[in-house]
């Protein structure tokens, strides 16, 4: 694959750093496609670092990272949880993953990712197979192997769900 080099160097950073550091590096940026104005006006779409304002904890391993963004931690955030949940049939949900540059070298800021959330049923959530994922990409003392060893957590449960399959080598 043809990896930008750059990008790379900030994907090891970013796996080095201290969980401060990713709190104020970890960027994403929502856009409801559709939907009531409500839960438009209330998400917004103006980029943010998440863990500035929710409780974030990183999970890190050989070829992956775990991102769980506590959504619980703040009210604000749970409020806009419980609107987003409510009008989650009529919602398609655009979320762009990035790492906020902070200097002229870390220019231009590279997507990690993206997800598309379409008209989704919360009640569905509740019990996700997850017999299908491929077990051995997992390290096995990992919190997804757990999760995929032994179901969904408990409500005091620190595991996360599974990370989107790694597409470049990094350090993580």
């Amino acid at each position: 694959r043809n990896v930008d080099p750059a990008f790379l160097k900030r994907l090891d950073d970013f796996c080095a750093a201290t969980d401060k550091v990713r709190d104020e590096t970890f960027k994403l940026i929502p856009f409801i496609q559709d939907g009531p104005w409500i839960a438009k006006h209330a998400l917004g779409q103006k980029p943010a670092l998440v863990g500035r304002g929710i409780t974030t904890h990183y999970f890190l391993g050989p070829n992956f990272i775990e991102i769980d963004i506590d959504v619980g931690s703040s009210s604000v955030a749970n409020g806009i949880w419980r609107i987003m949940k409510g009008a989650g049939k009529l919602l398609v949900t655009d979320i762009a993953f990035l790492f906020e540059s902070k200097t002229k070298e870390q220019l231009p800021e590279t997507l990690l990712g993206t997800a598309r959330i379409s008209h989704f049923e919360i009640s569905n959530a509740a019990n996700p197979a997850f017999t299908n994922l491929s077990k051995e990409f997992f390290e096995e003392d990992s919190p997804t192997q757990d999760l995929i060893n032994n179901g969904l957590p408990t409500k005091n449960s620190q595991t996360t769900l599974p990370p989107a399959y790694p597409t470049t080598k990094s350090t993580c």
